[in-house]
């Protein structure tokens, strides 16, 4: 799949210059491309944006981690709270922010898998005590020694490749602090990962570590800058996906600032960065969908705008560094706000809906659900696109589920569109090709267009289409002001080499030159004659209104209706 380059950065970056942040990942083809993914609840299920990436990723290039066991310590006997084996779970500021502590009065604990190395993360502090590690019930050495806090140190013991047992014996005093352990062959290739994300994780916990629960073990302050450089500065990764927006803003971490300072977040993201700048890790930042910390007037919107802030300054200031604004994406560049908000992305299917009011709301409105109760995909698969376009990859590279978008060699386009024809002065009808879009069938007016193809029962060798008896009229909603790209699929009503949209006087079409098209007569029409039946045309229009509740009225065979929306009048290409 070939990658179109990185995007633009204020500095310079042999990284970026070489071809993005996915510059080396056509080394998966040979040996293991490692990502490291962190994270909140929104990034932890697998149908999230960093999944999905990751997922992506290693349909294009390679499976790995076929023959490799890894299990984050913190995880042990599928909990975070109780002690597995006498080793009690313990908050800390590294990967997965959750360790285990053990002390004499533990346990052996054993693990088993295939390969040829065993490779045994843990965690330096001032009372660290070294632990003897058995392998297939016999020594194989010691690990561990006491000194500055130090997160992700590792203990590599080569052994012949094969079935193998690992014991981890309790220290005879003092404490170990075990973070991970890897079982892996050597020569495995391909795309894997390690899995950082956590549910109520945040960027925050890499200098202010969070107060123990239950039963786990108390926690031990973090080291200036310890934290951050477990997650930034690992050797052993190639690719960094973070994403920490929400959980930051609600906690208040908002501010600008040194790590000493009282909420550093800006300082805290410039100095992963930085981090992962001198090892040569590119980094990926999401920020995350603001759900209810959109809602104007809530006591978090001004924190998560701040952060957000944080984020893409953060990017733009290094250059080994992207992006992707999942929030504007898609919230913002689609209008959505409030209720209408909740009602497209956080609807569970049978679950609680999502009731707004004002400022407040009831329900889950920080969690998109993994799928949507229409079937269409979450928030999450939806963003595959913006994701493409950040890491450099053609559309589609990454998949898009049941999105309806066409992957089309990127040089032949711009902004997804081309021009088919030379436009005539004056006239009404102008087919596209579209390509790269994501087509929303949901929004107003097209969910009803959607509905009435779904049920009309009549098809062509076109597919499935709905031709009213008479001309359709459908409503703009209450929105003004917004631009939105109508895509449809169209053709003439058989017999009559004719399609057309019409708008009455309040409604402006726009010219695929960005100009308001001519309203002769105080109404705007787009249409096409002396078509033979059968005909096609994929017709992107721009469509605002100026009054509410206006129409539009099609007449012809509507094969597909979908909406994109923009911020601004897209300009888009004359004809090749």
């Amino acid at each position: 799949m070939p990658i179109l380059g990185g995007g633009a950065s204020a500095g310079t970056s042999s990284l970026l210059d070489l071809g993005g942040p996915l510059v080396d990942i056509e080394s998966a083809r040979s040996r293991p491309y490692r990502v490291l993914l962190l994270g909140t609840s929104i990034q932890q299920p697998t149908t999230s944006l960093t999944k999905l990436i990751f997922g992506g990723l290693q349909k294009v290039w390679g499976y790995g981690g076929t023959r490799r066991t890894r299990l984050q310590a913190g995880s042990l006997g599928g909990t975070l709270d109780p002690p597995y084996q006498g080793w009690l779970k313990q908050p800390y500021s590294g990967v997965f922010y959750l360790r285990c502590k053990g002390v004499p009065a533990s346990s052996p604990i054993t693990f088993v898998g295939y390969g040829d190395e065993v490779v045994i993360e843990w965690s330096q502090e001032s009372d660290t005590a070294p632990i003897t590690v058995d392998i297939d019930g016999a020594p194989a050495g010691s690990i561990g020694a006491s000194g500055a806090q130090t997160f992700g140190k590792q203990a590599i013991f080569t052994v012949p490749k094969g079935a193998h047992s690992v014991t981890l014996n309790p220290p005879a005093s003092g404490a170990f602090y075990f973070e991970a352990i890897e079982i892996r062959d050597s020569a495995r290739i391909g795309v894997e990962y390690i899995d950082g994300t956590l549910g109520g994780s945040a960027l925050s916990r890499s200098w202010l570590v969070q107060s123990s629960n239950g039963a786990q073990a108390a926690p031990i302050q973090t080291a200036y800058g310890a934290g951050l450089k477990a997650l930034f500065g690992r050797a052993d990764v190639d690719l960094i996906i973070a994403g920490f927006t929400v959980n930051d803003a609600g906690s208040g971490q908002d501010g600008a600032g040194p790590l000493n300072s009282a909420h550093p977040y800006r300082d805290g993201i410039r100095f992963g960065l930085s981090v992962a700048e001198s090892v040569g890790t590119p980094v990926v930042q999401i920020v995350e969908p603001a759900g209810h910390y959109s809602l104007v007037g809530s006591q978090n919107q001004p924190r998560y705008v701040n952060v957000k802030a944080h984020q893409l300054a953060a990017a733009a200031e290094f250059p080994t560094s992207v992006v992707i604004d999942q929030d504007t994406y898609t919230r913002d560049a689609l209008g959505l706000s409030g209720q209408a908000l909740a009602d497209r992305w956080y609807q569970a299917q049978g679950g609680t809906p999502v009731v707004v009011t004002g400022s407040t709301f009831t329900g889950d409105f920080t969690h998109p659900p993994a799928v949507l109760a229409s079937g269409l995909p979450n928030i999450h698969a939806y963003s595959l696109p913006e994701a493409c376009r950040v890491l450099g990859l053609e559309p589609g590279a990454l998949g898009d589920g049941t999105m309806d978008m066409l992957s089309l060699p990127a040089s032949r386009y711009i902004d997804g569109v081309r021009c088919l024809r030379p436009l005539a002065a004056g006239a009404g009808g102008f087919p596209f090709e579209v390509s790269g879009w994501v087509r929303d069938h949901l929004m107003s007016p097209v969910s009803s267009m959607t509905s009435s193809i779904a049920g009309a029962g009549t098809s062509d060798a076109n597919g499935k289409y709905f031709e009213p008896a008479v001309n359709q009229a459908y409503g703009l909603g209450a929105t003004t002001g917004t631009i939105y790209q109508l895509v449809l699929r169209i053709g003439p009503k058989a017999g009559t080499g004719v399609w057309s949209i019409n708008a009455n006087a309040n409604t402006v079409l726009y010219s695929p030159n960005g100009s308001a098209w001519p309203n002769p007569s105080g109404s705007a029409t787009v249409s096409t004659a002396g078509l033979p039946d059968g005909a096609v045309h994929t017709v992107s229009l721009l469509v605002s209104q100026t009054v509410a509740n206006q129409i539009l009225v099609i007449s012809g065979r509507i094969y597909e209706a979908a909406l994109v929306s923009a911020t601004a009048t897209p300009v888009f290409p004359a004809q090749p």
